[in-house]
């Protein structure tokens, strides 16, 4: 009996290891096939603008395909036994139809658990079988795309035709635009500036106006604007560098009170609907300009150096302003009765020189004092 122990054993490890085997191979079957039905699945989205117009095709030739047939087997003269074939043959289309239609529609709704094409090559097989009947249809539906086609490209080269059109005609706006633009910049440049202008007769309309100066005092930074009290015409400088010649501000950036001629408002953001590339004091240069990114305007007075901010849609905020003329120590008399606007400007320009020049107690106490102001 023992010299059959090992025989036996062997059977049992070919029992266990065929076993094992045969789950391995269904488990590995399985795992492709879900990862094949993932792949189709994800893939369907591109195939769907070519299988869902075939399969719909088929889908009419199916319907035409049924209603033919269905006449062929009422028909007085189609016998007995071809009539039930007939009617066999309608319920397998019809079957396969539904099923068709059912795949579609799930397409239609981006879900595509069908598998559309195989739907789609199954019904083929009828339309194949009866092409006799539907060949007429065929070539009546292929006319019809034929003259969608034609259709949607005659309107293609109708909506090209209209938005070139429409890009000519922006086109020549902006042309028209620009060339306004510039003829209102050189006469805008001959009445502020005759002298640079390219009118031989230009500087008999000069005027010799002097421009009113205004330095705006904004923290650590100052602003410095020109203007005229007749001609409306305004210039942004360099508060820090004299030596830079002052440039006209954009025409359509400021305004002047008619009534108050050295009243100016300045506008940093848009004004009347003219919207600016960017916040800010814009000059006729690009160059030359002022960032001020708080939308708003300024109001200024070019005589009695009052000053303030309008924030847009919000509150006003008082600026420091002055004719940018340094301010000597002697231009004041009295400290302790001194402009405080005046006395702050003093200490910042020269610490040490001002105490010395006031004395320490008299210039601090009033220092103090227009600090707390």
């Amino acid at each position: 009996m023992k010299k059959y122990y090992p025989v036996f054993f062997i059977l049992c490890s070919l029992f266990i290891y065929s076993n094992a085997q045969a789950q391995f191979s269904v488990g590995s079957l399985i795992e492709a096939s879900q990862e094949a039905e993932r792949k189709r699945i994800s893939n369907a989205p591109n195939l769907a603008p070519t299988l869902v117009p075939q399969a719909r095709n088929q889908s009419r030739l199916g319907s035409y395909l049924v209603e033919q047939l269905t006449i062929q087997s009422q028909d007085p003269e189609t016998n007995k036994r071809t009539a039930r074939k007939i009617r066999s043959d309608i319920k397998k289309i019809e079957r396969d139809l539904n099923r068709l239609d059912a795949g579609i529609s799930e397409w239609e709704q981006e879900v595509y658990s069908k598998k559309l094409d195989k739907l789609t090559a199954t019904f083929t097989k009828h339309t194949k079988k009866y092409n006799n009947i539907i060949a007429a249809e065929v070539a009546r539906i292929a006319a019809v795309e034929q003259a969608r086609i034609a259709a949607a490209k005659a309107e293609q080269e109708r909506i090209a035709a209209a938005k070139a059109e429409q890009e000519r005609i922006a086109a020549a706006k902006r042309a028209e635009q620009e060339r306004i633009a510039a003829a209102e910049l050189k006469v805008y440049k001959a009445r502020c500036e005759p002298g640079n202008s390219d009118d031989p007769f230009a500087s008999f309309n000069a005027s010799g106006e002097t421009r009113m100066n205004l330095v705006i005092n904004m923290g650590r930074t100052n602003m410095k604007l020109q203007a005229t009290k007749n001609g409306s015409c305004m210039w942004l400088g360099n508060a820090n560098n004299p030596g830079v010649t002052p440039v006209l501000l954009t025409e359509k950036s400021y305004l002047q009170n008619p009534n108050v001629k050295s009243q100016y408002i300045v506008y940093n953001a848009e004004k009347n609907g003219v919207v600016f590339a960017e916040p800010g004091i814009q000059s006729i240069t690009p160059s030359m300009k002022f960032g001020f990114p708080t939308p708003g305007a300024f109001s200024l007075d070019f005589q009695t150096y009052k000053c303030a901010f309008q924030i847009a849609g919000s509150s006003t905020r008082e600026l420091s302003c002055d004719d940018g003329v340094p301010l000597k120590l002697t231009d004041i008399r009295d400290i302790v009765t001194a402009n405080c606007d005046d006395v702050l400007k003093l200490s910042e320009q020269n610490y040490t020189a001002f105490i010395q020049h006031f004395g320490m107690t008299s210039a601090l106490a009033r220092l103090g004092e227009c600090s707390l102001n």
